[in-house]
């Protein structure tokens, strides 16, 4: 029986893993990082990795499945590949087991509400009863209060690592920047230093970097068929961020 829908709703949209996977990566593949500026393409980095973390929310509990270092950008390659001369014949080999994690950081910050003049009241060595009716009596009260909020964290976590999560590189990828630090365990971690140290303030690549790692997290999800339905309800919201290419009305 066909769910009832109340008069005027939204009707879900359906889309399948392979179908938001695909979408993703037309999007990925026709931004050219260099023809736009640094804002932009944070902006951009921030929007694959927010669709990606939002529709393949399994990718924050145990990774993707494996993928090969070839598939990485140009950057990263060199972190993975070995050199290697057996008998004298001189071989390229690449990592095969790498993982990538994407997760939103979440660290929501509360800002109470504040009255900017308490402090005065305070310092007038008032007790708080009297320091309550001051404010009550103040023509401005209403103009010096600032309500309570909650600052909302947009930061998106994607980790690169190689088989057992021991050692790897984090990208917090922000609306208007992307940050970059590595993780692992003492001596494991030089080559992730050096590249560290030379991409950190590297704008378009961290970018580049950030947005490509989530779309290869969104095409390795190993998603189990008993976690979620087969098909996705796409919202409004991500059903515009990926151009609605590709969507089926549920009937």
């Amino acid at each position: 029986m066909a769910e009832n829908i109340p008069s005027g709703a939204e009707q879900p949209h359906y889309i399948t893993d392979d179908e938001v996977y695909l979408n993703i990566q037309t999007q990925y593949d026709g931004w050219i990082f260099e023809n736009h500026n640094d804002d932009e393409n944070f902006q951009f980095a921030h929007t694959i990795a927010e669709l990606v973390s939002d529709n393949f929310d399994y990718l924050k509990i145990a990774g993707s499945g494996l993928f090969s270092a070839k598939e990485l950008p140009d950057s990263l390659q060199p972190l993975y590949t070995k050199t290697w001369c057996p008998y004298g014949e001189t071989r390229i080999v690449m990592a095969n087991d790498l993982t990538v994690r994407v997760c939103k950081r979440e660290d929501h910050t509360h800002v109470p509400a504040f009255y900017s003049g308490y402090q005065e009241l305070e310092d007038q060595g008032l007790t708080f009863q009297q320091i309550v009716d001051a404010m009550l009596d103040d023509p401005e009260f209403h103009n010096r209060v600032e309500p309570g909020r909650t600052i909302i964290d947009k930061a998106i976590i994607v980790e690169l690592h190689i088989g057992q999560p021991s050692q790897g590189l984090e990208f917090i990828v922000e609306p208007d920047r992307v940050g970059l630090s590595i993780y692992g365990k003492v001596g494991e971690t030089r080559d992730l230093s050096k590249y560290l140290a030379s991409k950190h303030n590297g704008a378009k690549e961290l970018a580049l970097v950030s947005a490509k790692l989530a779309v290869l997290g969104a095409k390795y999800c190993l998603r189990p068929n008993n976690y979620t339905a087969p098909n996705l309800s796409v919202s409004k919201l991500d059903r515009k961020l990926l151009g609605e290419i590709g969507l089926n009305p549920n009937i």
